[in-house]
């Protein structure tokens, strides 16, 4: 009988474009509860207007972190609804998240440009999307799904692959169960967070049953074979608007 491989689990932190002021103080948080464990960031560029407080001591705090093994995933520029833009749009969105005139891009910042990209929503229905993500070096996309991860081909030359987002600024995520079994990406997602409390929580009783944390995010050889798409994976922004605050500040994008 064939040995099943262990199971792995990845962590990301992921926070928006609005949440910039409050995110030094939540890393620190997070850091002092996982330490060393290997992590993913997921985030947009910086405020081109110099907002966000302690935004250079956390830029130099993340640049050590990658250069320990932490790994780094592209949100755009803004963080914004990838279904939501036009393709000229959503060109912009993906190279000023990279490179912008405000040196405030990923790139910019840390001198690296991730081939993975968790977008608020992803688009993977127009193939125009996904060849805007090709032609800015993104290889493999993820997408918000409760659940373990699953990975399918999206196009060629990039794949897809389900991650769980915990919204921690709800009321009921610190009660969240993530499933127990299979591989799983479980997103972290400070946006919105107003007091230290709810991250306590999630980091008390959520994290530590999941440890030890696998480096970096599934890419390129770190994937499962990849298989057939889950149902509704087409669906624009399918999945994510599940999520009460962020289906607020989408909305509130799209100007509804």
């Amino acid at each position: 009988m064939q040995r099943r491989s262990p199971r792995r689990v990845f962590l990301a932190v992921q926070w928006g474009a609005e949440s910039w002021d409050d995110a030094p103080l939540w890393c620190e948080t997070i850091l002092a509860a996982v330490g060393t464990a290997p992590l993913c960031w997921n985030l947009p560029a910086l405020p081109p207007d110099g907002r966000g407080r302690g935004k250079e001591a956390l830029v130099r705090l993340l640049a050590s972190r990658l250069e320990g093994g932490d790994s780094l995933a592209g949100m755009g520029f803004r963080g914004a609804c990838l279904p939501l833009l036009s393709i000229d749009e959503m060109e912009k969105e993906l190279a000023w998240g990279l490179r912008n005139p405000w040196r405030t891009g990923l790139h910019d910042l840390f001198g690296v440009s991730p081939s993975l990209l968790l977008p608020r929503a992803a688009d993977l229905v127009r193939p125009a999307a996904l060849a805007a993500a090709g032609r800015h070096g993104f290889t493999a996309i993820g997408v918000a799904r409760d659940g373990p991860m699953r990975s399918w081909q999206a196009s060629a030359g990039i794949a897809a692959f389900s991650f769980h987002r915990l919204p921690v600024a709800e009321p009921s995520a610190a009660q969240g169960r993530p499933p127990a079994q299979g591989d799983l990406v479980l997103a972290l997602d400070i946006s919105g967070l107003s007091s230290p409390l709810p991250l306590k929580a999630v980091l008390d009783r959520v994290i530590p049953p999941l440890l030890p944390f696998a480096a970096g995010l599934p890419g390129e050889g770190a994937l499962p074979v990849p298989g057939k798409a889950p149902a509704g994976a087409g669906k624009l922004c399918e999945g994510i608007l599940t999520t009460p605050l962020l289906r607020e500040r989408l909305l509130q994008d799209a100007g509804q």
